[in-house]
């Protein structure tokens, strides 16, 4: 049992968090990663489930689906591109 905690999904993309201090080698990408990242990605490898290295970040501030989110600050926040893409949009649709 690979006991993956604090688990969120949107789509095909996954996050989590976890102390910074608590991470473990994830051999494949020769890298450390928080320790539920690691074991999601072992878990994936078992499975058969392709993955990106480019696709597992981790860290702060974080970028998900465009939003700039720091956990530190409690913070969500979106660039001013995306402010102006969003505000596009919604002119768009009204």
């Amino acid at each position: 049992m690979k006991e993956v905690k604090y688990l969120l999904n949107y789509v095909d993309d996954s996050s989590g968090c976890g102390l910074e201090e608590d991470m473990a080698y994830y051999a494949p990408y020769e890298k450390y990663y928080s320790r539920d990242q690691a074991k999601l990605l072992e878990l994936w490898d078992e499975l058969g489930i392709p993955h990106k290295e480019k696709k597992q970040i981790f860290g702060l501030p974080l970028v998900i689906i465009g939003i700039c989110m720091d956990v530190n600050e409690l913070s969500f926040k979106l660039s001013e591109e995306a402010k102006e893409k969003l505000v596009e949009e919604l002119k768009w649709w009204t």
